[in-house]
């Protein structure tokens, strides 16, 4: 199926007659049974929806609305639409291609797409499929020559691998190193913008949309420093804990690394850690009830001057805390909490409700707007 986009004011038709939906359940489990060929919309029938200059800074994310149709959207710093596209599965994470003034919309695993759109025209311009024997996790990086590196899964040996796309060649996939683990999902620069972090989340799931997990009593999660020119490893951490899966990141300008964890142990275990310098992983400190309000379950983390805010989707919450002590500091209460990004001196937090919170400092925030759509779990910014 050919994949279609709009512009302000364009009506687009879907290249298959769109299907009837099933209605949201919640917003981790959108449709139940299959997803509709793209919807037949006009951009100029959003509700928000306002030009922009091209210089002015966007955010990306994900969303679905109610009939269960999904879209990869631009918002502005004001929280109108500038850009909503159709496509037709979930989409995860997103990263800003600059030298291009594109941005590249990743499918949530197990996608076999990753869409590009073209923030000038505001049209999905290409799509990059995956490997016959491969599939995305729904996250990937640019380098500074327009390299892209997504995050894959090898379906024959559940080997983690990062594949290496060129954005001048229209997205060529050039190049392939392991990521030496299981599951890579979320991966980072460090400040050298030659060294890559891999979180490896080490599960292993049952084929197609199954939530099964097939590894769960013995899967070892870790994290990995690669040379991006020659994907070398050039070390390796495991996590502190059997059944701790590490998945998200965040690292700062110091080449801290804040790593957020998903549980599937019963006890209480800390969920975000801190490496420095290569140093083992260390617990952020909290209390017993800090961690279990976060339901075993960590989302988005996002840094802003010495504060690390992580999302709770579980747990309908924002945890802040000191980059420098470790310490918790405060957490605040947003229902169905989905990604968070910078928006200096500011941070902005989406979520499944379809609200994004501008929060100047933890107990203190603005709400913007509701839109009625339902923001995914990551929200990326071209700032």
């Amino acid at each position: 199926m050919a994949l279609v986009g709009f512009a302000a004011g364009a009506i687009i038709e879907a290249a298959l007659p769109l299907k009837a939906l099933a209605s949201i359940v919640d917003r981790r489990g959108f449709v139940r049974g299959g997803i509709g060929a793209l919807a037949a919309i006009g951009m100029a029938a959003m509700p928000g929806v306002q030009s922009r200059s091209s210089a002015a800074p966007l955010f990306f994310s994900a969303c679905s609305d109610h009939r269960g149709q999904h879209y990869i959207a631009g918002l502005t710093a004001r929280n109108t639409l500038d850009f909503l596209l159709p496509v037709p599965e979930r989409a995860h994470d997103s990263c800003h291609i600059a030298a291009l003034g594109h941005v590249a919309f990743f499918g949530r695993s197990p996608s076999q797409r990753v869409y590009i759109v073209d923030l000038n025209s505001k049209t999905l311009i290409q799509h990059i499929s995956a490997q016959s024997n491969r599939h995305f996790f729904g996250h990937g990086v640019v380098d500074g020559a327009g390299h892209l590196y997504l995050s894959e899964n090898n379906r024959q040996t559940h080997g983690g691998v990062i594949g290496v796309y060129d954005s001048r060649q229209h997205y060529r996939r050039i190049a392939e190193f392991p990521s030496y683990g299981i599951e890579p999902h979320q991966l980072q620069w460090l400040a050298d913008q030659t060294t890559l972090v891999v979180a490896n989340g080490g599960l292993i799931k049952a084929p197609g949309e199954s939530k099964t997990i097939l590894n769960q009593d013995r899967f070892q999660s870790s994290i990995a420093y690669i040379d991006a020119a020659s994907g070398r490893l050039l070390e390796t951490f495991a996590s502190p804990h059997q059944g701790l899966s590490l998945r998200h990141l965040a690292v700062d300008r110091a080449g801290q690394v804040f790593i957020g964890a998903q549980s599937y142990r019963q006890e209480t275990l800390p969920l975000i850690y801190r490496q420095s310098a290569q140093a083992t992983l260390s617990p952020l400190l909290a209390e017993d009830y800090i961690w279990q309000s976060h339901q075993g379950y960590t989302a988005s983390l996002a840094l802003s001057d010495t504060l690390l805010a992580v999302s709770s989707p579980r747990g309908n919450l924002i945890s802040f805390w000191d980059v420098h002590t470790r310490q918790w500091i405060k957490q605040q209460s947003i229902i169905d909490v989905a990604g968070i990004a910078a928006l200096p001196p500011h941070l902005v937090a989406s979520s499944g409700a379809g609200c994004l919170t501008a929060i100047k400092a933890p107990g203190q925030q603005r709400l913007d707007r509701c839109h009625s759509l339902l923001w995914d779990n990551h929200l990326s910014s071209s700032y």
